[in-house]
């Protein structure tokens, strides 16, 4: 059974934030970078781009940083059975190395789940979270395993870094027309090659990266709405509330109350 031993979900830290462990940690950890970073690997720093992961082994130096912005990460300490090296090996899931998930948002809810799981007292929850923790790394394994049968493959990595920008920068005004460009892509091409790629519209990522964060700031902090509505892009806070209700069913208000941090 693979046991929890910490679980930290959306945590922020300056910019000047730093982590050395020289000897690692007696467990491992996961850690997925929601900011840019840097990480110190044999001595010589390299930059991670947000939506980046990293598995660190028990003993392995632990040694990353904020780069240049505040700093945002999830991450999961556990203790895991026997048999879980070889689990990473049959899933093809790097070990002591950044590389980039290609579905962060999916990685940071399951992380979410852990987190809030945790936090229950039952007979089954150490059960429940041998089995969250295990989907978490299935679920990597298959962001990082699935390519597109495409003939547009070349495209992928240049897709990937710009849907990493919309979810890092949801205050900027994003637009096909400019996105397409920087690819010198067509408007119309460019939104088929981005729906084939990530199964969504780029109208729609742009929305659920506002909303996303829109829902951090709610959950941490007493902004009001119509400066959360800014950080996220909009120039309306009408127009905010409104999108926030359609997709979310409760307006901004509530979604505090039912979810924020009540200290």
């Amino acid at each position: 059974m693979i046991v929890l031993h910490h679980v930290g979900w959306h945590f922020v830290h300056p910019s000047d934030f730093e982590v050395l462990r020289p000897n690692g940690r007696e467990d491992w950890l996961f850690l997925l970078f929601q900011s840019p970073a840097q990480v110190c690997l044999n001595a010589a720093w390299q930059p991670v781009q947000a939506g980046s992961g990293i598995i660190y082994p028990p003993g392995m130096p632990q040694h990353y940083r904020a780069w240049q912005v505040t700093f945002r990460n999830d991450w999961i300490h556990f203790f895991p059975d026997s048999g879980f090296p070889s689990l990473l090996e049959r899933l093809g899931l790097p070990v002591g190395v950044p590389f980039l998930c290609p579905d962060p948002r999916e990685i940071s809810s399951s992380l979410r789940q852990i987190s809030e799981e945790s936090q229950l007292s039952s007979p089954l929850t150490e059960e429940l979270l041998d089995l969250e923790i295990r989907r978490l790394f299935l679920k990597l394994s298959q962001s990082l395993q699935w390519t597109p049968s495409l003939p547009d493959q070349p495209y992928l990595g240049a897709f990937q870094k710009l849907r990493s920008e919309i979810y890092n920068a949801p205050y900027q005004n994003w637009r096909v027309s400019q996105l397409s460009e920087r690819l010198n892509l067509s408007p119309s091409y460019f939104q088929h090659l981005y729906h084939t790629l990530f199964s969504t519209s780029v109208g729609a990522d742009i929305i659920a990266s506002r909303l996303s964060y829109a829902r951090y700031l709610l959950e941490s902090a007493s902004f009001s709405v119509g400066y959360i509505a800014s950080q996220c892009g909009y120039e309306n806070p009408e127009h905010f509330m409104r999108q926030f209700k359609k997709y979310m069913g409760v307006t901004p208000t509530q979604y505090r109350k039912q979810h924020g941090n009540q200290a």
